[in-house]
């Protein structure tokens, strides 16, 4: 969920997170330069990913899900297919009784949320996480992809350690 960068401004200044000078200077470089200001709080390591996420979603009155932290089934990963899932900056994480959890950089995209609920046909719960938590979760697909390809490999090996015969015809 966007935040305007004055409006986070104010509230790193609230928390007293950083030091003054430091986050004076972050805000006029993300306002010369037309940056987020929660990207340049992370540049310039003046604040962790997650915990400028976690002050974003309290705002927003979201819950915050660090993805690192997070073991996502496969089948609950591929909910949403890889493509849309890097497009949209979202991830489907949990499956629970009342519905689907997902993990959205921008949990108010309400076209996003009424898709996943149409395509699986569940509520979807939506959660805020960071553009970086995305791209990490986004791993998993290509780890999918690699034990798929391992096992068809696998799968076509003799036991004697050659492939398997195919017939071609002419």
């Amino acid at each position: 969920m966007k935040i305007t960068n004055q409006k986070l401004k104010l509230l790193v200044e609230e928390l007293d997170l950083v030091p003054k000078d430091r986050l004076e200077d972050a805000y006029a470089f993300a306002e010369k330069n037309h940056r987020p200001l929660a990207e340049v709080l992370v540049d310039m390591n003046l604040m962790s990913d997650d915990h400028v996420g976690r002050i974003i979603a309290d705002e927003s009155g979201y819950e915050f899900v660090d993805l690192d932290d997070v073991v996502v089934p496969e089948e609950v990963l591929n909910i949403i297919p890889r493509v849309m899932a890097e497009k949209q900056q979202v991830i489907a994480f949990e499956r629970v009784k009342d519905g689907i959890k997902i993990a959205m950089v921008n949990p108010g995209r309400l076209n996003i949320i009424n898709l996943i609920e149409k395509k699986t046909g569940q509520p979807v719960i939506p959660y805020l996480t960071t553009s970086d938590n995305i791209e990490s979760a986004l791993v998993n697909y290509q780890q999918g992809i690699q034990k798929e390809f391992t096992k068809i490999i696998q799968e076509n090996i003799k036991p004697s350690g050659g492939l398997k015969p195919r017939m071609c015809r002419s």
